[in-house]
């Protein structure tokens, strides 16, 4: 039913009926009254122009998407780069229980970022002119002097530092780039497909084929040392080393699509605790070596943010 002071229709419950209706009259012969004729009149405009309304919308929303369409792609460069990392570091810490502020610890730590912002824009010469900018606030941070040698957009990265300086979170920031996207692993999760046995050998050849071209593993010395696979003793975290170093050779992998983060360093220092074991202790030179080879090595240095 209309209701003509508020222009609305509402639903009339109706008495059910099996009495067939009367057939309609001829339009030529109803006769409506002036005010019935206007009502009418004003209906049928309401619904032409609601007709014509709702196709200009849908022309509307069809010229948008061809302009879009044919819009060049806007490039993915640092400063674009550099907010999407931000916007998407803020979402990653709100979601967080509690929620945090997404923010660096240290001038280091702010350094790093930028570091990655170069590495995944493709900005070699940013790149490396950050790496040396990384190296100085070190020195004057931290009166640690580090050397970042053989850096290269065309290598993985290894993150390398004490527990809770932020390693997981900064790689998390970045995982989902537009740019060169990768899959978040643990250490503890490649250990699981090796103990897997034969159920996990497809996982086994996911982490170091095609399934797994961009992938890095987070939290490395974690791990077991050894799991049985196939009841052999075997070192799943070298064992993937090496098998994704052989199908980079192989041009199956990039070498930049292995990145690992660990709190345990390369090699043994003085000051390394006995029941720490260094790269090398754990998973042998040669494993080191390819390692090196695949990977930016990047110290992350800094104090715990972990309460």
């Amino acid at each position: 039913m209309h209701d003509p002071e508020t222009d609305t229709w509402h639903n009339v419950r109706r008495e059910t009926s099996t009495t067939e209706p009367p057939p309609l009259p001829p339009r030529d012969q109803v006769e409506l009254t002036p005010e019935e004729a206007a009502e009418a009149l004003q209906l049928m405009q309401r619904q032409v122009w609601g007709d014509q309304h709702a196709a200009w919308v849908l022309a509307q929303q069809l010229a948008a998407d061809t302009a879009a369409r044919e819009l060049p792609a806007q490039p993915w460069d640092v400063g674009r780069l550099a907010n999407w990392a931000l916007d998407n570091g803020r979402r990653l810490t709100a979601a967080l229980m509690p929620p945090k502020p997404y923010g660096f610890a240290s001038q280091y730590a702010a350094d790093l970022f930028d570091l990655l912002v170069y590495y995944f824009a493709g900005d070699e010469a940013g790149f490396l002119a950050q790496a040396r900018r990384v190296e100085a606030t070190a020195l004057r941070e931290f009166n640690e002097p580090i050397a970042l040698r053989g850096l290269s957009i065309h290598k993985g990265l290894a993150l390398l530092g004490p527990v809770g300086v932020g390693k997981t979170l900064l790689l998390r920031t970045f995982a989902a780039n537009p740019i060169r996207p990768f899959r978040l692993l643990t250490a503890e999760q490649v250990e699981a497909a090796y103990r897997a046995g034969e159920a996990g050998l497809k996982a086994q050849q996911a982490l170091c084929g095609r399934d797994g071209r961009h992938l890095c593993i987070d939290d490395v010395c974690t791990e077991e040392k050894t799991v049985k696979d196939f009841g052999n003793p075997d070192a799943p975290m070298a064992k993937l080393i090496l098998g994704r170093y052989k199908r980079y050779q192989d041009g199956i992998l990039p070498r930049w699509a292995t990145h690992l983060s660990s709190n345990n360093p390369l090699y043994r220092t003085k000051d390394l605790p006995a029941n720490m074991p260094s790269w090398e202790e754990r998973y042998g030179e040669r494993a080191v070596n390819r390692l090196e080879e695949l990977c930016n090595i990047i110290p992350f240095i800094g104090e715990s943010r972990r309460a």
